[in-house]
């Protein structure tokens, strides 16, 4: 029995061999994933930080606007200082 599995066990030493140095590789693609998923993170809450300072920025305009902030046509200006 010994000479019939001998080539089988080295072939599954070799096989387990062959498979830990492939996990091995594995790793390094996984940090470099997770460095890059990190950099992606940042760059989507930088852009969504700029999209919320763009909308307050547009309510406050149209709050402005409503408000009757703004001056209106030159025409008007001295009209409303004289009376």
């Amino acid at each position: 029995m010994n000479n019939e599995c001998r080539p089988h066990l080295a072939a599954l030493l070799l096989a387990a061999v062959n498979y830990v140095s492939y996990q091995g590789g594995g790793r390094e693609g996984l940090e470099e994933s997770a460095s890059s998923c990190a950099a992606q993170r940042a760059i989507l809450i930088a852009i969504c930080g700029l999209a919320v300072l763009a909308a307050a920025g547009l309510a406050d305009h149209r709050r402005l606007m409503i408000a009757g902030a703004e001056p209106g046509p030159p025409a008007r200006r001295p009209a409303r200082c004289a009376g």
